[in-house]
């Protein structure tokens, strides 16, 4: 009999179209699959169109141009040289992958059911952020490397002989691995990573990661359509990674924005 009231309820609910006990009824997949949509201020297609306008505008116009001036006016015993020197070497993988890496590792050595619940959901977070950050920097950073190396664009210390759209693919040669820039690609996908797990400083990471790609071009490591590209594709790889995450609420959780934000962020 109370099996058959429980029942009878329910189907009033429904039946008289109460709003509200309807919604608290719904299972918790519609609800994460409600949150996994793009905001409506952001159109997202649109942002990515108009960067792939602009790379291929700078590499009909702008790549020729820009690495004639960096090479007349960026001397190499300068301080505006050392500076982006320094700044460059921040873009090599290892480092960021190293770090991250022992992050990991140390956290799977702590012996979880001694720790209090509230601080073992915290510490794994920052196990779950160390794994994302290693994961997707090393993912992207070995797919670009290949992709580069497949289309074996001269850099631009071929520019006088070769200039700036020959091509030798496929070739395993550094001379011949300019797009998209490596580095670059790193320095986006890092400071998204960053940029995400922490939310606070987001800009800060996100400025720093464009400098990074900045000063391959003040080098003259690479053209500045490459630099534009792998910044992009970096910091792209690993937003969709942390929005795929997000829509199953894994690690990270939506926060109205684009950005997703950490679960145990607040």
């Amino acid at each position: 009999m109370a099996k058959h009231d429980e029942m009878t309820v329910l189907e009033r609910i429904f039946a008289t179209g109460d709003a509200t006990m309807q919604r608290s009824l719904r299972p918790p997949r519609l609800a994460a699959r409600a949150q996994g949509t793009w905001p409506p201020s952001v159109n997202f297609n649109a942002a990515v169109i108009v960067w792939i306008v602009c790379i291929i505008l700078a590499f009909a116009g702008l790549d020729g141009p820009v690495a004639h001036w960096a090479k007349a006016h960026v001397a190499p015993d300068t301080p505006f040289h050392s500076f982006f020197d320094t700044l460059t070497r921040l873009g090599e993988s290892l480092w960021f992958l190293l770090v991250t890496f022992i992050m990991f590792m140390t956290m799977a050595t702590i012996r979880w059911p001694q720790v209090d619940r509230r601080e073992r959901f915290r510490l794994s977070q920052v196990h779950g952020a160390a794994f994302f950050a290693f994961a997707t920097v090393a993912v992207i950073g070995t797919a670009i490397s290949i992709v580069k190396h497949t289309i074996g664009r001269a850099r631009p210390s071929q520019l006088e002989t070769l200039g700036p759209y020959h091509s030798a693919f496929p070739i395993w040669d550094a001379t011949f691995a300019s797009f998209p820039s490596g580095h670059s690609t790193t320095f986006g996908a890092s400071a998204m990573a960053l940029a995400l797990i922490f939310p606070r400083y987001r800009w800060a990471f996100l400025v720093f990661g464009i400098l990074g790609g900045t000063s391959r071009i003040v080098l003259g490591a690479h053209w500045i359509s490459d630099v534009m590209a792998g910044l992009g594709i970096g910091a792209l790889f690993v937003l969709l990674c942390a929005r795929f995450l997000a829509r199953r609420r894994t690690l990270f959780v939506f926060d109205g924005t684009v950005f997703p934000r950490l679960a145990a962020t607040r």
